[in-house]
């Protein structure tokens, strides 16, 4: 069994934290603890920066964690839990967010209490514009058109939204692992003008909607309305939970990310 593998094997059984797909992400290194936990870092040179918890089973997660911190001192780096999403007392904390969370069985409620929405949701429709999801296979064809105009969105995307490279942190990896993600896209006229990507949070029968994007010139209500039919296409599959991903800063932050806020 590769590395690859084994890691997804582990994250079949023990992925409960919403990032814990971005454990397959390209360029993350692995620490393994025995046979059944793992944790996916990355070495920065001065610590390493675990993405989100160890996978492993929930009663054996500080032991990870400690044994980790135990390897990283000997490798002389300090260390760091992204994204966590359990406290524990063998470290200290600090919340830099808050995650929003539904339950897609409850979305037609959420949806029939907010007028604004339905506004949005009409708004798109009315400028033609059709969601539908897309077989993993059909957008990794790279001579297929779909492929080409998903390529060319993006790249318009990233244009319009520089940022420093932060590895996992802020990364897109459409195409790595397609086998586990689902594609729901956005077109109007023939043309794709926004993608939702979700990979699984598998111990809690979850998706997290790890990756929207819009093309410059999507009609207003373009997300909106891919959001509707994701979590309606959820809804219908009984997952238990859908995550939109951290809202960094979002709540009580502390009093210096406060201040990094206003």
């Amino acid at each position: 069994m590769s590395m690859s593998d084994r890691v997804a094997a582990l994250l079949e059984r023990f992925g409960h934290d919403t990032v814990c797909s971005q454990a397959l992400e390209p360029k993350l290194e692995y620490w393994f603890h025995g046979d059944d936990a793992c944790v996916a870092y990355r070495d920065t040179g001065g610590a390493w920066i675990a993405a989100g918890g160890p996978l492993c089973a929930e009663d054996a997660r500080d032991e990870t964690m400690l044994a980790f911190a135990k390897a990283a001192e000997a490798a002389k780096r300090r260390v760091r839990f992204f994204c966590l999403e359990h406290q524990s007392k063998a470290f200290a904390s600090a919340n830099i967010g808050q995650q929003p969370e539904w339950d897609p069985s409850r979305w037609k409620e959420s949806l029939a209490s907010k007028a604004s929405l339905r506004e949005q949701l009409r708004r798109a429709r009315a400028k033609q514009v059709t969601i539908r999801e897309c077989p993993a296979a059909d957008l990794a064809d790279e001579d297929s058109d779909l492929h080409r105009q998903v390529c060319r969105m993006t790249r318009d995307w990233q244009r319009n939204r520089a940022m420093a490279p932060m590895s996992f942190l802020v990364s897109l990896d459409l195409f790595g692992h397609m086998d586990l993600k689902r594609y729901f896209v956005a077109e109007r006229g023939g043309t794709v003008v926004a993608i939702l990507v979700a990979t699984p949070i598998p111990a809690r029968n979850g998706w997290f909607f790890e990756d929207v994007l819009r093309a410059h010139d999507a009609p207003n209500g373009t997300v909106e309305l891919l959001f509707d039919f994701a979590m309606c296409v959820a809804a219908d599959e009984e997952v238990a939970v859908v995550s939109y991903g951290l809202a960094p800063l979002a709540g009580d932050v502390g009093v210096w990310l406060e201040r990094v806020r206003d």
